[in-house]
């Protein structure tokens, strides 16, 4: 990789407009400056894990970096307070769309920001990992405001604490199956999901699932989360079939406002 020599030092790195491909492990800790156009994009199978600052508007700017191919990492970044879903090539673009399969599926865009900054479960009490923080903690995840988002398949919040998914006023239009629950939280304690509407029309439900229980052995309880201002609405403003689904055990504290 030629950006080694530099990826250890300090002021800003700013990358302009082209695609910057990373074939080996590499972690940069001096600022990051990524502009609409430029795209770092490691390997299939390598992680480029930033430490430092990271600028970068709400556009794409990792590419190849989706669930199976390479890895973008956050761990032990002590700077980043929000990471946008648009990262990954997520678009706020049902609203728009002359159809909903024509506007952009996120989903994919989705887990791959939750997974940036989510810390292994190996790590959940590793001082040297989390600095003063016992448990993980991933950042907020903030959607942009007023935008719709198609959702296909189904994201996943495991081995979480202390994350924020700031809906900001945005929407989640599903065009998944009648099966498959939206979302799948396990394992997630201090977490709060708030502040956005899920549209779903009337051809069948939507599962929310809650599973209540740990995700592994060594992950956290499911306790003091928080859903706050969730809305349900199907097609022209009537009521969506949303069910909210918990089962399991290693509850505790787990809230519901404003969940209409």
């Amino acid at each position: 990789n030629t950006l080694n020599t530099t990826a250890t030092t300090s002021g800003t790195l700013v990358f302009p407009k082209g695609t910057y491909k990373v074939s080996s492990a590499l972690t940069l800790s001096a600022s990051v400056l990524l502009p609409n156009g430029a795209l770092l994009t490691p390997d299939t199978g390598t992680t480029v894990t930033l430490t430092g600052p990271v600028t970068a508007g709400r556009y794409k700017v990792f590419g190849n970096s989706l669930a199976t191919q390479g890895t973008i990492s956050f761990r032990q970044n002590s700077y980043l307070t929000e990471i946008y879903p648009e990262w990954w090539g997520a678009v706020g673009d049902a609203g728009y769309a002359s159809t909903l399969s024509a506007a952009t599926d996120s989903t994919a865009a989705f887990q791959a920001a939750i997974a940036a900054g989510t810390i292994a479960s190996a790590d959940l009490n590793n001082a040297a990992v989390n600095g003063a923080q016992a448990s993980p903690y991933l950042r907020k995840i903030r959607l942009n405001a007023g935008a719709m988002y198609r959702l296909t398949g189904q994201v996943q919040f495991r081995n979480i604490r202390g994350m924020w998914f700031d809906g900001n006023g945005a929407w989640l239009t599903w065009d998944g199956d009648s099966v498959t629950p939206m979302f799948d939280v396990r394992g997630c304690s201090y977490c709060r999901w708030y502040d956005f509407t899920i549209l779903n029309d009337l051809r069948h439900p939507l599962f929310v699932g809650f599973l209540t229980r740990k995700f592994n052995a060594d992950g956290p309880n499911m306790t003091e989360n928080h859903w706050d201002h969730v809305e349900c609405q199907g097609n022209n403003g009537s009521i969506g079939f949303c069910w909210l689904v918990g089962v399991g055990d290693q509850t505790g504290n787990n809230e519901f406002h404003h969940w209409t």
